[in-house]
């Protein structure tokens, strides 16, 4: 079963790897792989209602792909998106 989000704090965004845009509304899904594999991700999360946003009101969950680790950002982030093979590989897992 899932979790409920304390009261006050909502999803604000959704970015995936398998997505062009991150997901706004309506239902967003990180997919995991059996061995603890996952896609790449950023879950922003705030508190408000979205009217006034500051950057003080947001966190960023971002998700590494080769071992489903999770580093929390204060802030907006956008998931980092590889622009090279290299960038791309899952071998080593990026630091974040």
């Amino acid at each position: 079963p899932g979790k409920d989000l304390p009261t006050g704090i909502r999803f604000a965004s959704v970015e995936t790897g398998h997505a062009d845009e991150a997901e706004i509304s309506g239902r967003a899904y990180l997919y995991f792989w059996p061995g603890g594999m996952t896609e790449r991700a950023a879950v922003m999360l705030t508190r408000g209602d979205g009217e006034g946003d500051v950057d003080g009101d947001f966190m960023t969950v971002l998700v590494a792909p080769l071992t489903g680790k999770a580093k929390l950002l204060a802030g907006r982030h956008a998931m980092p998106r590889p622009r090279s093979d290299d960038e791309e590989s899952e071998r080593s897992d990026q630091e974040y």
